[in-house]
C-alpha cells in the first residue's frame, strides 16, 4: 500500500512540474508577443530618437510558491519611459535633454552632422561640438536647437505632454492570445 501512495506521489510531482513547464512555455510566449507588440508600438508612434525604450523592452518571469509572474517593461535606465507612456500635466521640462532630443531628431535647419571636419555629437549625456573650419555652423546649429528646445519646453509648460501607451495596448492585443493558449494545456 506505501508502495501505491509513493508512486501517486511521484506520478503526482512529474504532472505537476510538466504543467507548471507548459505554462512556463506558454507565459513566455506572451510575454515575447507583448514585447513584439510594443516595440511596433513605440515606432509606430515614432517614440524613439536614441532608441534607448526600444534597447530596454523586457520581460521576465519570476515563479514564487503557487504562481508565476510575467512582467513586460522598461529597464529602470530610461527614467523618461513612464512619462512616454503615461503623458505628463503640464511642467516646465530641463533644455539641455530637449537639446539633444532636436539635435537626434534632425529638426535643426542645417541637419547634416558633419559639416568642415565640425561635428555636433548628442550623445546619451554629453554633446561635444569637435573643432574644425566649420565650428561657425556647428555653434549656431547648437544656439537653434537651444530656441526650438525652448519652444518645445513653452508647450510643455502650457499642455503638458500625451501618452502613448504602448505596453497597455501591447497588452490589451495578446490577451486573447493568452487566454487561448492556457485553454489548450491539457493535464
Amino acid at each position: 500500500m506505501a508502495k501505491g501512495i509513493d508512486q501517486i506521489k511521484l506520478n503526482l510531482g512529474k504532472a505537476t512540474k510538466a504543467l507548471e513547464d507548459e505554462i512556463d512555455k506558454k507565459l513566455r510566449t506572451f510575454l515575447e508577443k507583448v514585447r513584439t507588440d510594443a516595440d511596433a508600438e513605440i515606432r509606430k508612434g515614432k517614440a524613439y530618437a536614441t532608441m534607448e525604450m526600444l534597447k530596454n523592452l523586457r520581460y521576465t518571469v519570476t515563479k514564487e510558491v503557487g504562481r508565476m509572474i510575467g512582467v513586460v517593461g522598461v529597464g529602470a535606465n530610461v527614467p523618461y519611459a513612464i512619462c512616454r507612456h503615461e503623458g505628463t500635466k503640464p511642467h516646465f521640462p530641463p533644455i539641455e535633454p530637449l537639446q539633444k532630443w532636436v539635435l537626434l531628431k534632425g529638426l535643426t535647419s542645417n541637419r547634416e552632422g558633419t559639416k568642415g571636419g565640425v561635428r555636433i555629437k548628442a550623445l546619451r549625456n554629453t554633446i561635444k561640438i569637435t573643432g574644425g573650419p566649420g565650428r561657425r555652423k556647428a555653434m549656431d546649429r547648437w544656439a537653434e536647437s537651444r530656441g526650438i528646445a525652448l519652444a518645445i519646453a513653452r508647450k510643455i509648460a502650457s499642455k503638458g505632454t500625451t501618452g502613448l501607451p504602448f505596453l497597455r495596448t501591447a497588452f490589451n492585443l495578446n490577451k486573447d492570445f493568452l487566454m487561448a493558449e492556457m485553454a489548450k494545456i491539457k493535464i
